[in-house]
């Protein structure tokens, strides 16, 4: 695809896409103005330095939205531990051999995302906030060839469309995209219409009309070419209807996380904003009547005698009102205060709280938080706590960690594997070999149920001591090395501190045969001191009958 009209015919289909999305906006202006007044630019064009929330009379919405933000990359991305782990499936059936080249794999992959040049903490951290208000997040990975290393960035909403493949997985991406003439002339080395030339002789800063077009191939309608890789991306000038460049690649380029999804529409939405943004539209007028009450009660509003007062009086401190020094006091105060009933102050600020509440309970604030675990509880009792708080936190987790954790490990794997990050080919070990990889994640959630594991086999082992005492075969039940092995795995043991299984069989091999040779040596023993035993009182009969 190179002519214009085929360059048309892209545009035309991204457009409708653009199009069918238009009424969201709308509904993402008023969130964003209401829980991230930062991002409130869909429907609007922002001036550098304008007041971002001058339309709030209360901080509440937007502080659940922050904090939600840092509780989904607290929960996700925790900094103080290793949270991703490369794996595949039947990962308990691989060698020690592969298990270790997966660990190392992990390790890896970890350094390059989190490399300084990456930009991935920061792009990360944008799409925690996109997914926090809109249940959607645009994030994409590429290889910065300039610094040897991956680039990631986070794309604005309003900007991007996508529709779905047949089993609802994004399947094709289309963005719009304003770089400058430089940017754009140095990006594709020159490779730009020549209208775009010309702009760079009178402003090189001047924008330009770009979109990209990501595209399964089978989806790329060509004259129905085939083609030998997984993708198409097409960069190209949508005013000179210019195709800048036109690559196959099988590595992908988007991940598109979204947090709940409903059938029949490619896009998501946060059910934390969809439950609070009544919520929130309610407290910022409720906030109002409040001000407005206590500005009264600290300066009511006054009544004068009209002719009595020369000019309009000074209420502000130090001020000097005029009166008419024949008016007759005896009549009222020329100036006094209307009288206010302030008793519903203190409720209109209760229903508030309550309001504020609910907010932040919308936002799992009030639910993501250990239970207190005390000394002297039960291995029952602290399953039991653990397991009421995970049922709680799971409805933020499950869906996120697969959306976004999940399908942004995936495009970051890939795009390393296609550009030699790993490993040859030819060091893989054999049993990895045309394996699907998977991902595992660690985070405080999942945490607390791994090392529920301990609690569990110290519950366990206790049954088991208990029972021997009725019957000595029940301690054949466990599986004490599997168990072993599971909880390791469950509080974060390093594979390298593992030794493998054909090893273990070997040292315990050994150490049933040195036992058994020890065996045989006392065996040997006791038999050359009985026999000893025996000639020395034959000696000592005959030493008797001698006498």
């Amino acid at each position: 695809m190179s002519s214009v009209s085929d360059c048309e015919l892209l545009l035309t289909q991204s457009n409708r896409l653009f199009d069918d999305r238009g009424s969201l906006l709308s509904y993402w202006q008023e969130v964003a103005e209401n829980f991230y007044v930062e991002k409130a630019d869909f429907t609007r064009t922002r001036v550098v330095g304008e007041d971002f929330a001058n339309n709030l009379t209360t901080s509440a919405p937007l502080n659940a939205h922050s904090e939600l933000t840092n509780i989904i990359s607290t929960i996700l991305r925790p900094q103080d531990k290793p949270w991703l782990n490369v794996s595949v499936r039947d990962y308990d059936d691989r060698s020690e051999e592969a298990k270790i080249f997966l660990q190392r794999s992990s390790h890896i992959l970890r350094n390059a995302m989190y490399d300084k040049d990456s930009m991935f903490a920061r792009a990360a951290k944008e799409a925690d906030a996109d997914l926090a208000a809109f249940g959607n997040a645009v994030i994409s990975c590429e290889m910065n060839w300039k610094k040897e290393a991956f680039l990631f960035r986070s794309w604005h909403l309003r900007d991007v469309v996508w529709c779905e493949r047949d089993d609802t997985s994004v399947g094709r991406v289309d963005r719009k995209w304003e770089p400058t003439a430089e940017l754009l002339n140095m990006k594709f080395r020159g490779n730009v219409h020549a209208n775009v030339k010309k702009k760079l002789e009178k402003d090189r800063y001047s924008a330009v009309n770009m979109r990209h077009t990501f595209i399964d191939s089978d989806m790329y309608m060509d004259g129905y070419k085939k083609r030998k890789k997984k993708y198409v991306s097409i960069f190209y000038d949508a005013d000179n209807k210019f195709i800048v460049e036109e690559v196959e690649t099988d590595t992908p380029y988007y991940a598109i996380p979204r947090w709940k999804t409903v059938s029949g529409s490619q896009y998501a939405y946060s059910p934390s904003v969809v439950q609070s943004l009544a919520d929130a539209r309610l407290i910022q007028d409720m906030m109002l009547v409040i001000l407005e009450a206590g500005q009264k009660a600290v300066t009511p509003p006054m009544i004068s005698v009209g002719e009595a007062v020369s000019g309009e009086p000074n209420l502000y401190a130090g001020g000097i009102t005029h009166v008419d020094a024949d008016y007759d006091e005896r009549l009222g105060e020329v100036l006094r205060p209307i009288s206010q009933n302030n008793s519903a102050i203190p409720l209109g600020i209760d229903m508030m709280q309550r309001v504020e509440a609910a907010i932040n309970e919308a936002h799992f604030i009030t639910k993501i938080g250990l239970p207190p675990l005390g000394g002297g509880m039960s291995p029952y009792e602290v399953n039991q706590r653990v397991g009421d708080y995970l049922r709680k936190a799971m409805p933020l987790l499950d869906p996120l960690e697969s959306e976004w954790n999940g399908g942004l490990c995936e495009l970051a794997f890939e795009v390393g594997m296609a550009n030699g990050l790993f490993v040859r080919k030819d060091l893989i070990p054999k049993d990895l070999l045309g394996s699907d990889i998977e991902f595992t994640f660690t985070n405080p959630l999942r945490d607390t149920a791994d090392r529920a594991k301990g609690n569990m086999l110290s519950e366990a082992t206790g049954v088991i001591a208990q029972m021997s005492s009725l019957d000595p075969s029940v301690g054949y039940i466990l599986d004490a090395e599997g168990a072993t092995r599971d909880t390791l795995d469950g509080i974060g043991a390093p594979r390298e501190w593992f030794r493998q299984s054909d090893e273990v069989e070997q040292m315990k091999a050994a150490a049933a045969e040195k036992e058994q040779m020890q065996n045989l040596m006392a065996t040997v023993q006791q038999g050359a001191e009985a026999a000893q035993g025996v000639g020395d009182a034959a000696q000592s009969l005959e030493q008797i009958r001698g006498a």
